[in-house]
């Protein structure tokens, strides 16, 4: 009896060491499967990062490419008067579609009637590329029942503006001549009533 009881007492355990070791063996696993995702998700995640950073930094170089190249051969500022053009180049806007998207949603999303959106910044920082990618957005040209685009630059001048407005609209009357007046209560009457958005550049 004894005996009997010694050999079935070593048999159980015997099964309970190779039960727990079982037991061990998927935890271990387990967590060994959960360490890998999480390294995955983390490279993936830094990668990511790197990526944008890369793309960033491409953008840079080649823009400080262009500044040098202008600085040498360029014409100086008072040579030129630099044109004004709603049209984007994709390449200008490379890691900026956040700023973008930001600038977009506030447009769209604004409660007030009317909104004045400013893009503030020193110069050659990429203002008026920002204006044009929004300007050109999909989502904007389809919120909005008229577009217009104008270059300001110096010296500020309301007639020469209100005018302007009126001509890329399509609706200047050379009647009017002169009078600003009537030239902004005539751009005042064509606007009432509709969703635009006038991008003013270089002001």
């Amino acid at each position: 009896m004894e005996i009997g009881l010694a050999v079935g007492g070593a048999f159980l355990s015997s099964a309970s060491n190779v039960l727990f070791d079982r037991l061990t063996l998927k935890e271990c696993l387990d967590n060994a499967e959960n360490l890998i995702e999480e390294v995955n998700y983390k490279t993936l995640r830094l990668k990511e990062k790197l990526e944008d950073s890369i793309e960033t930094l491409e953008v840079l170089e080649k823009k400080i490419g262009r500044l040098r190249f202008q600085k040498h051969f360029g014409p100086s500022k008072e040579e030129t008067i630099r044109p004004s053009t709603s049209l984007v180049d994709e390449f200008d806007i490379l890691g900026r579609h956040n700023e973008i998207e930001g600038l977009v949603d506030r447009l769209l999303f604004e409660d007030a009637n009317l909104t004045v959106v400013p893009i503030f910044g020193m110069g050659s920082v990429g203002k008026t590329t920002l204006g044009r990618a929004v300007y050109n957005d999909e989502k904007v040209k389809n919120h909005f029942d008229l577009e217009v685009w104008f270059g300001v630059s110096e010296p500020y001048d309301p007639f020469r503006i209100t005018k302007g407005l009126l001509q890329v609209i399509g609706i200047f009357d050379r009647k009017v001549g002169n009078n600003l007046n009537q030239l902004q209560v005539k751009l005042k009457e064509n606007l009432k009533g509709k969703k635009f958005l006038i991008i003013l550049d270089d002001v």
